[in-house]
């Protein structure tokens, strides 16, 4: 005998959004169908009492009742209930109370199209299917909070993740409390996160976590006892061009080295992509001398005193950096600031005597003469012009 069908509420005060959602999903082919549909809150909370539907697809800003409210009647009555929040990018925070309610995902209107509908759909059936779990285990609703919670964080909506982070190490989370690492993972192409589970299958268990952050990247976690045969599996993905590059943090066994080891590897991924070379190639003294010059463009750096602070002496370090970067140290250096000068003048309305100071120049006059001679325009010049440019 077949299982029933998955039943769908599709909520939304926009008639054509509403009806676009139904008409553009593949209903069918999930075993699901929608049992009705509603312009606002009140009357989607009549029609989820009648129907009692497993998945439920909403708004969040609508009259006489908003979806967040939805959401939360919705969880008490029913828990197992499946909730797709669906935000405009001025709703961030009403969709962080939803998932804090309980709610499964979030999806922005501007990326509303059937592959990401289906990509959520494909999510609801699984989990749903899945949720006689063995006891103990960590269920696909608390992972998908988590890592909703982890983009949230990263993409500034949350500014701090240290309490949700006490809570994991303290239930599911409690095997990083031995050391544990975390790898950032880079895809030549977009991929789904159903296709990167895919990928990855043989080497999850429950010691181990994959967390899509964005759709070319997602984030490994990784126990010591399996760490080799992990890293062994990255080198022949990334022979077979399925992986564009990976990094690999510091071990981790507590929140705050957690912390530190993602915002680790995001800088040192910013540094990679601009200035194209992976760092897993680079000796670990050129990364500190590159995120030095990065976090402190303002000082006075020379190459002897950047070399002691990174353990070097000047002339291996000189040879080392050139090496790896492709371009000597000073180069380099006047390089690099000469990017930060020339954004500053084109994106703010600071002086030339504040320019010269965050680009540690000596003043407004020895910044005109070092400008002009490597970009043949004065500062106003050039300022001048690309505004004009941009005007056009």
């Amino acid at each position: 005998m077949n299982a029933p069908k998955l039943k769908v509420l599709v909520v939304d005060d926009d008639q054509i959004i509403r009806k676009g959602i139904i008409y553009v999903a593949e209903w069918d082919k999930h075993d699901m169908q929608v049992v009705a549909d509603a312009p606002n809150g009140k009357r989607a909370w009549e029609a989820f009492m009648e129907h009692l539907p497993d998945i439920v697809i909403t708004d969040i800003v609508m009259p006489e009742m908003n979806g967040i409210e939805l959401a939360k009647k919705i969880k008490e009555h029913r828990p197992q209930a499946k909730i797709l929040l669906l935000s405009s990018h001025r709703d961030f925070e009403y969709a962080q109370q939803g998932i804090e309610l309980g709610a499964s995902g979030y999806l922005l209107k501007t990326e509303l199209n059937q592959a990401k509908i289906t990509e959520y759909l494909v999510k609801f059936r699984n989990e749903i299917e899945n949720q006689s779990l063995v006891q103990g285990e960590s269920s696909p609703e608390i992972s998908r909070n988590r890592h909703i919670q982890i983009q949230l964080w990263l993409g500034g909506v949350r500014t701090d993740i240290r309490s949700e982070l006490l809570k994991w190490f303290a239930s599911d989370w409690a095997w990083m409390t031995k050391p544990t690492y975390l790898y950032l993972l880079e895809f030549p192409t977009a991929m789904a996160e159903d296709q990167i589970h895919l990928m990855f299958k043989q080497a999850l268990s429950a010691e181990n976590e994959l967390i899509p952050i964005g759709h070319d990247q997602c984030i490994f976690i990784c126990n010591e006892r399996n760490r080799n045969r992990f890293e062994q599996m990255l080198i022949e993905k990334k022979s077979m061009h399925e992986i564009e590059k990976w990094m690999k943090g510091d071990p981790i066994s507590s929140p705050e080295e957690w912390i530190q080891s993602m915002k680790g590897l995001l800088k040192q991924s910013e540094i990679e992509s601009k200035y194209g070379f992976e760092s897993n190639l680079c000796p670990e003294p050129i990364l500190k001398a590159l995120q030095l010059m990065k976090d402190d463009i303002n000082v006075k750096w020379t190459a002897s005193e950047v070399s002691h602070l990174v353990g070097l002496s000047r002339s291996h370090f000189s040879v080392m950096f050139k090496k790896a970067v492709g371009e000597n140290f000073m180069s380099y250096l006047h390089k690099r600031k000469l990017e930060v000068a020339s954004e500053l003048l084109l994106n703010t309305r600071l002086t030339l005597d504040e320019i010269a100071e965050r680009t540690g120049m000596d003043c407004a006059k020895n910044f005109s003469k070092w400008f002009k001679r490597c970009m043949h325009d004065t500062p106003s010049q050039y300022r001048m012009r690309h505004r004009k440019n941009a005007t056009v």
